[in-house]
């Protein structure tokens, strides 16, 4: 009711104060997502002897029932609480390599006996990075969200100028690596 009340009355043409302090209260309100891991499968329908309109409730109530059945993946996926999804996923796939490396290099074995040893040092390695990345990904967006809201909160606008520079610095940094490949 708040954020229908503010979102209504907001005169984005104004330089006023008090609007880009709810502006950033808002966004610290609602904190963002980021690699929510949801996926839908597609309903094939064939032979279809409906009208339209059943076709389309049909689909509606499929993918809500999709949706609801993910939404732990969406929460678990918000910022503000550190993307716990992300952790799980990390340690996951070490977890994964860990077994899954050093039984590709058994069927070398005969062969070279001494892959078997390179697959579990793979492994290992990448059960370690990965949880290591997961942990330090939780903390870095927990980290970050203390920080967004100790910015928003402060009353010195040197500091949130600050702030909003180092992010946008940041998000710049980030992009170029995507770029890049990494």
């Amino acid at each position: 009711d708040a954020f229908s009340k503010w979102s209504e009355n907001l005169d984005i043409s104004s330089n006023d104060e008090g609007h880009h302090l709810n502006i950033n209260i808002i966004s610290t309100i609602f904190p963002s997502i980021s690699e929510a891991p949801i996926k839908f499968s597609g309903k094939m329908l064939e032979h279809i002897f409906e009208m339209e309109g059943d076709v389309w409730r049909s689909l509606q109530s499929y993918y809500a029932a999709e949706a609801l059945k993910q939404i732990y993946k969406l929460v678990g996926s918000l910022d503000f609480v550190g993307n716990p999804t992300m952790v799980l996923s990390s340690f996951a796939t070490g977890l994964r390599d860990f077994f899954l490396q050093p039984s590709q290099e058994l069927k070398n074995i005969r062969t070279n006996p001494s892959r078997f040893g390179v697959g579990i040092l793979k492994g290992t390695l990448s059960l370690f990075s990965n949880s290591a990345s997961g942990v330090f990904g939780f903390a870095s967006h927990l980290g970050a969200t203390f920080g967004h809201t100790a910015a928003v909160l402060t009353l010195d606008e040197h500091f949130r100028s600050l702030h909003a520079e180092q992010k946008a610095a940041q998000q710049r940094q980030y992009d170029r690596w995507k770029k890049k490949g990494f």
